[in-house]
Order: C-alpha cells, then sequence, then structure tokens
C-alpha cells in the first residue's frame, strides 16, 4: 500500500468520489525521438477531453505550445512540475495533438481544454460477446467509487438478464478506491452462498500487538459497536443506497 499527504482534503474528497477538477482523461507518458508525449489510456464520456474529441491512444505532444519538458531528479528522468500541473491543474490549456501514421507521428490537431467536475463514471464500457457456446461479459472497471455502485449494479443486471456464463474483468488501468465498493463488485461475481452467508472478503492483519488489541475490543463490544474492531469485511454488506447484489449476482467461481 501507500499513502500521501494533501493540503486540499476536499479535493481528495472529490477525487475519491469521481468529480474532482480534472481534463477526464488518464494518461501515461512515452519517449519516441527524444521527443516526450502523453498518451491517452481512456477517456471519460461526457467530459472535457471527450467533447474536445480526444481518444484513447492520441498523443499530447505540445501544452500551449511547447514541448513537454522534464526534469533530472538523482538518477531518474521525470516530467516537470509544471507540465504535470499543465496536464493534470485546474486551468485551460491548448494541446497539440499528435497521432500515428504510416508509422511516422503527425500533427492531428490542437485543442484548448478547460477542466470541470463532471462525473466520472468508472464502468467505462460493458459489453456481451458470444464465443462458440458461451456467452462473455466484459467489463472495463477504472476506479472503486462507491458512489457509482448503482452503476455496476446495472451492467450485472444486464449480464444477469442475458445469461453469460464467462466474465473477463478489466482493471488494467485501475488506481484502486473504496473497500466496500470492491466488496459489492465482488459480491455481484462470486458464488451466491459465499454472498449469502456473508463469507470473509477481507481479513486486516496487523502486527501482534495491533492483532491482539482488535480482537479484545471486539470481544467485549457491544453488538451494535462490535463493526468498529473487526478486521474482517465481508460479502454481501452494502450500503442502504445501493440495491442488494444478490439481485444481480452471476454465482460465478471464477473470472477473467
Amino acid at each position: 500500500g501507500w499513502s500521501w499527504i494533501t493540503d486540499d482534503v476536499n479535493a481528495l474528497l472529490a477525487d475519491f468520489s469521481g468529480k474532482s477538477l480534472s481534463f477526464g482523461y488518464n494518461i501515461g507518458f512515452i519517449i519516441i525521438n527524444n521527443v516526450v508525449y502523453a498518451y491517452i489510456k481512456y477517456v471519460y464520456d461526457n467530459t472535457p477531453a471527450a467533447k474536445a474529441g480526444l481518444k484513447r491512444l492520441d498523443l499530447i505532444g505540445k501544452l500551449n505550445g511547447q514541448l513537454i519538458s522534464t526534469e533530472q531528479r538523482g538518477a531518474y528522468t521525470y516530467v516537470s512540475d509544471k507540465d504535470m500541473n499543465l496536464l493534470y491543474g485546474n486551468s485551460r490549456v491548448s494541446f497539440s495533438i499528435y497521432k500515428f501514421l504510416d508509422n511516422n507521428i503527425i500533427l492531428d490537431k490542437e485543442v484548448s481544454i478547460t477542466p470541470d467536475e463532471s462525473e466520472k463514471d468508472p464502468v467505462l464500457y460493458e459489453n456481451i460477446y458470444t464465443v462458440g457456446d458461451k456467452k462473455v461479459g466484459y467489463l472495463f472497471y477504472t476506479n472503486f467509487y462507491d458512489n457509482f455502485n448503482y452503476r455496476l449494479f446495472e451492467a450485472f443486471n444486464k449480464f444477469k438478464q442475458a445469461g453469460i456464463t464467462d466474465l473477463i474483468l478489466d482493471l488494467r488501468y485501475n488506481t484502486g478506491g473504496s473497500v466496500s465498493s470492491a466488496i459489492y463488485l465482488s459480491s455481484l461475481i462470486a458464488p451466491r452462498t459465499a454472498v449469502e452467508n456473508k463469507s470473509p472478503f477481507i481479513v486486516m492483519n496487523y502486527n501482534n500487538f495491533l492483532n491482539t488489541s482488535f480482537d479484545k475490543w471486539y470481544d467485549g463490544a457491544t453488538p451494535a459497536d462490535k463493526y468498529k474492531y473487526d478486521r474482517k469485511d465481508y460479502l454481501g454488506t452494502y450500503s442502504s443506497n445501493d440495491k442488494n447484489p444478490l439481485e444481480a449476482n452471476l454465482n460465478l467461481d471464477k473470472v477473467y
């Protein structure tokens, strides 16, 4: 795991909810012929990036007319803080967009984008494919945002109604998020009996002192307070704002 310190808790909470100020894309970096490009991994629907026509594998080559700059930190080279702030910042920026054509990189267009707080639905893509005698559900899921659990329910209800036999869960670019959302997703997938019986999903294992302390507090707590000290999280638990995951549960024992 990892953590960091922020001086803007409101922005952090907005990011966790999928409503942070941004352009609405996810990017990586690549160096081609000694030039740094930001390549687009995916674009959220109805965001500034989508409205500007940006799409997966587009290359951002210039910011406000300047090549993306780098800086040296010890033995490693990083994109400069100045340009990271432009790419992930909160102000209007002009992008020079490039694309591959016949093994060459050519300028495609110039766009100016202003970030906003539009919602970023983590259920980015879903589909059902028929492969031989199987119906395969595919879900591309970008973040564990628990305020979008309803979108997971919609996708899995569609899978269930279609009678899918297999599931491909694409988490390649998923950056993590809420444990409760991970529980909800797993409760939509797992064997039905495991969800009905609220089988343990996570067991938090600390050092011996903390494990012993939490277990002691758990044993001594009133039934209403035991959840505060329980080192386990369970399948089949969900917020009152969400639908029961059993209603769309796929009853699968494996996922691809």
